[in-house]
């Protein structure tokens, strides 16, 4: 374990991590089922609510590698 920083006491620990083709391949599935999301949403296909359960619903089917960073709307 490496430990890059410590900030007000706390520590912030970071783990190296080699991205995988999986993972990579799960990001770029969020991504474009996002920007169809998005889409959708602008043209009025979707309401809000439906777009929101539709991002929790990617989030939960794709786990991004940033997963954890994500916005819980």
């Amino acid at each position: 374990m490496r430990i890059l920083k410590i900030e007000s006491g706390y520590e912030i620990k970071y783990e190296p991590h080699q991205i995988t083709h999986e993972e990579l391949q799960r990001d770029y599935n969020y991504f474009v089922a996002d920007r169809i999301t998005r889409k959708m949403l602008e043209e009025g296909m979707i309401t809000q609510e439906e777009y929101k359960m539709i991002q929790r619903l990617n989030l939960q089917s794709f786990k991004p590698f940033l997963y954890q960073l994500m916005p819980d709307e």
